[in-house]
């Protein structure tokens, strides 16, 4: 019997990697990532991405099934950029964009 493989998820809060400020704990994703193995009891194989070439890379070496983005003032285009991206690689792959800046005007 084959086994299955378990579905690739991408989570990402990338930041332009020559802005050398921005040197925080990605812990929003980290947040996700507990949620989702504490849901799905680790049958995902999760991956967490701060810097936007090490996500790259990661893109242009495995197809993953799903990938979510965070999105603030900061890295808002880069962001929508790396959706973009997915699709054009990977049309199939279901990506999330989360938009905390315009779900804010929406209380």
């Amino acid at each position: 019997m084959k086994s299955m493989s378990k579905p690739k998820v991408f989570l990402a809060d990338l930041f332009h990697e020559k802005d050398f400020t921005i040197n925080v704990v990605p812990l929003n994703i980290g947040y996700l990532a507990n949620a989702l193995n504490l849901t799905f009891k680790d049958s995902l194989e999760i991956r967490l991405f701060k810097h936007s070439g090490r996500f790259i890379s990661a893109l242009e070496n495995q197809r993953p099934d799903i990938v979510c983005l965070s999105n603030y003032v900061w890295n808002a285009k880069l962001s929508l950029w790396a959706v973009r991206y997915i699709k054009k690689l990977y049309p199939e792959t279901i990506s999330y964009y989360s938009d905390n800046e315009r779900d804010k005007n929406y209380k």
